[in-house]
């Protein structure tokens, strides 16, 4: 799909890259929230993506049977407990519950560990 007349104009006055990437997120009609709802939905589509690719795999290669669904969960709790004890190290929880929180359905933590 090749730009718009309009867009090829604009793209062809930016004068280097962080030009680009301003303009390009002034164009952007998603908000933060959106952009950030997004991401998350993307992360989990690849996790449920990659979930079934495995479980497939183990089953043709008689390792064992492990569903798809249980198999996401596992590999969502896995990098929930990482990213959760990065930023803990860093001492940045509230960027932790910034960047995994939805809505009204945070992360819950209690003390050093956290319930998903």
């Amino acid at each position: 799909m090749s730009p718009s007349p309009a867009t090829a104009l604009q793209l062809s006055t930016v004068r280097g890259p962080a030009e680009l990437r301003l303009r390009t997120r002034e164009a952007s009609k998603y908000s933060s929230r959106s952009r950030r709802r997004g991401r998350l939905l993307s992360f989990l589509v690849g996790q449920a993506k990659m979930a079934v690719y495995v479980s497939r795999r183990r089953m043709v290669q008689d390792q064992g049977e492990i569903s798809p669904r249980a198999l996401l969960v596992r590999m969502v709790q896995a990098r929930l407990r990482l990213e959760f004890g990065l930023y803990r190290i860093n001492g940045d929880q509230e960027g932790f519950e910034e960047r995994w929180g939805f809505r009204e359905r945070e992360v819950r933590k209690q003390q050093s560990q956290f319930v998903v």
